[in-house]
């Protein structure tokens, strides 16, 4: 048969969320330029997929209903340049946040890194590997 108990759940005191914040931005502090770049990446590349709509726009209003088709060339190579820093600067972010994440691993004592990858030798000599996926 079954037993009714009864349990007490722990008290928890309401705690300061600036405290909380703080200290857990103060854990970043050691990160500030790799995530000031990422940051800046992430905005310019915002920028960009935002400026492709405007351009098509003006190809479609000013260049091809005028027929002005040295304009729409000279349009299409600026459009294709800023796509490509685009994407260049999506690879640069997506590298960065894998050199963060994986920033840890090669913290560690007993860590080497092999090409790419880092294995991390635990206590029990088990290697656990981890890849940066792009």
């Amino acid at each position: 048969m079954a037993v009714n108990s009864f349990r007490e759940d722990e008290y928890m005191e309401n705690t300061d969320k600036k405290k909380i914040l703080s200290r857990l931005l103060s854990y970043l502090l050691d990160y500030k330029l790799a995530i000031a770049g990422v940051l800046v990446c992430m905005g310019i590349t915002v920028g960009i997929s935002l400026v492709n709509p405007l351009l098509i726009e003006e190809a479609i209003d000013h260049y091809i209903a005028q027929s002005d088709f040295k304009g729409l060339i000279a349009l299409g190579i600026f459009a294709l340049a800023l796509n490509v820093l685009f994407i260049i600067l999506v690879k640069v972010r997506m590298y960065s946040i894998c050199l963060l994440y994986t920033s840890d691993a090669a913290d560690e004592e007993d860590s080497g890194d092999l090409g790419g990858r880092r294995t991390i030798k635990k206590k029990k000599k088990e290697e656990v590997k981890g890849v940066c996926v792009r």
